[in-house]
């Protein structure tokens, strides 16, 4: 692959019509990287996602079994780098949501043989809704440290998707 390939549009879609869209998507990684052991992405965005449904699941598809608390992370032969990635408008249709809701996100992280390092920044279109995320998760030490802040405006779509009604969502969360 080159330094730089794109793509202007992708549809996704079954009999029921597209299911997802996702236009003028941008990947800036550097293959020299491979060199040394690592598969580094500078960048990754799309300037639009449409997810307006899921896809029809697998007939009879059995649950997975429970697993370990903290999850098995792949064992790559190098390691993995996001330098950013970067969504601007990520549509998600009412048919997962109960109504339509219009998000941005931005996220960096680092998969290698220690374990997974994680930042997200991601919110409402309109500033209604936002959630933070920085996490670490080193399965070979059992440890997993995360800090994490969640807020939703009163009345807003992520109030009444938690049942508050008029009552604004405010979380904050840190694990060691």
């Amino acid at each position: 692959l080159p330094g730089r390939p794109g793509l202007a549009r992708l549809t996704l879609a079954d009999a029921d019509g597209p299911w997802l869209e996702i236009e003028d998507a941008r990947l800036v990684w550097n293959p020299l990287a491979l060199l040394r052991g690592e598969a580094h992405v500078e960048t990754l965005s799309a300037a639009r996602i449409a997810l307006h449904r899921l896809p029809p699941g697998q007939a009879g598809a059995e649950p997975a079994p429970h697993g370990p608390l903290l999850p098995e992370l792949p064992s790559l032969p190098f390691a993995l780098r996001l330098d950013r990635l970067a969504l601007d408008r990520v549509e998600i249709g009412a048919a997962l949501l109960g109504q339509r809701a219009v998000l941005r996100a931005a996220a960096q992280g680092r998969l290698d043989p220690s374990g997974l390092t994680l930042g997200l920044d991601a919110g409402a279109e309109d500033g209604g809704t936002a959630l933070t995320l920085d996490a670490a998760l080193r399965p070979g030490t059992g440890r997993l440290s995360a800090r994490g802040s969640l807020r939703g405006e009163a009345g807003g779509p992520l109030s009444r998707l938690a049942g508050l009604g008029a009552r604004p969502v405010a979380l904050d969360l840190s694990l060691d």
